[in-house]
Order: structure tokens, then sequence, then C-alpha cells
């Protein structure tokens, strides 16, 4: 099953990455397509091979 989160974007990476601060910790998420800003409310998700972006606004 995957782990589900909802953070906030502090900063976004190279290579459509961002970092983002979920309970707990913060975890840099692959975000295909267009990233999310600074300062944005995330919901990621890892499938059990990293950290991806689902929706953001």
């Amino acid at each position: 099953m995957a782990n589900e989160k909802v953070g906030r974007v502090l900063r976004v990476l190279p290579g459509q990455r961002v970092v983002v601060r979920v309970p707990g910790q913060d975890v840099t998420a692959r975000c295909p397509g267009i990233s999310p800003r600074p300062g944005s409310e995330a919901l990621v998700v890892n499938p059990g091979q990293g950290w991806w972006v689902l929706a953001w606004h």
C-alpha cells in the first residue's frame, strides 16, 4: 500500500524534484511536468520506490 502525506513545498531542486516538509520529516519528491512553487501545499505519495508529487495548490 502506498504511503500518502500532505506537506508544504520548501524548495525546488534541479531535475524536476522538490523538497516537501511533511509531518516528522522533509522528503525529496519527483514532480514531472510543472513544479509547485515554494509555499504550496502538496500531496506526496511513496509507492515503495521514492516520493512523487500527486497534486498541489
